[in-house]
């Protein structure tokens, strides 16, 4: 039995019924009682066989589609990633080891700022983790002069090491002892 009085018709489970109720109401088909009188085609009734739910559903969607509204497309402003965006990307390509795809980010990082000091620094450590020192050694100027940071002058120093400029590497180590 139906709460309202009308039989389940027979092969309908609990779910469907559920279903066909949202369905009907969100058609339209269910009266709120507020409504002055029922629509013309929907006859009350307290028994409804499946027959009679798919032909109604079938009517009801039937007009709906042919009263549907497609408004004009609207431009909708495209998100634009900012330097913090691409530095956050950067960051983690690089925790993954993926140091080709951070550079192209911190370089686009550092177009859209390029007076963010730890932008170059990583750069930096990307080219020096790709064996590229030089290349490094030039991002870690770069970060110097925006934030003469302990980092940036150690990061400098390993990069001077690794190219066999023992004196330069020790002289940036000392500064970033004096700066720590």
């Amino acid at each position: 039995m139906l709460a309202s009085g009308g039989v389940m018709p027979a092969g309908i489970g609990h779910r469907m019924l559920v279903f066909l109720g949202f369905l009907l109401l969100a058609l339209g088909l269910t009266g709120c009682g507020n409504s002055p009188e029922p629509e013309p085609d929907v006859a009350p009734v307290t028994e409804l066989t499946q027959a009679d739910i798919e032909a109604t559903v079938e009517a009801r969607v039937e007009r709906a589609k042919t009263s549907l509204v497609v408004p004009k497309a609207t431009p909708v402003a495209m998100h634009t990633p900012d330097a913090n965006s691409y530095f956050s990307a950067a960051y983690n390509d690089a925790e993954e080891g993926w140091h080709q795809q951070a550079i192209k980010k911190y370089t686009e990082s550092i177009r859209l700022d390029p007076s963010r000091a730890l932008a170059y620094n990583n750069r930096g450590v990307s080219y020096h983790n790709l064996g590229q020192y030089s290349r490094a050694i030039q991002d870690y100027d770069e970060a110097i002069g925006l934030d003469p940071s302990a980092t940036a002058y150690r990061n400098r120093g390993v990069s001077y090491y690794r190219l066999g400029q023992y004196s330069r590497a020790i002289q940036d180590y000392d500064e970033a002892i004096g700066l720590d």
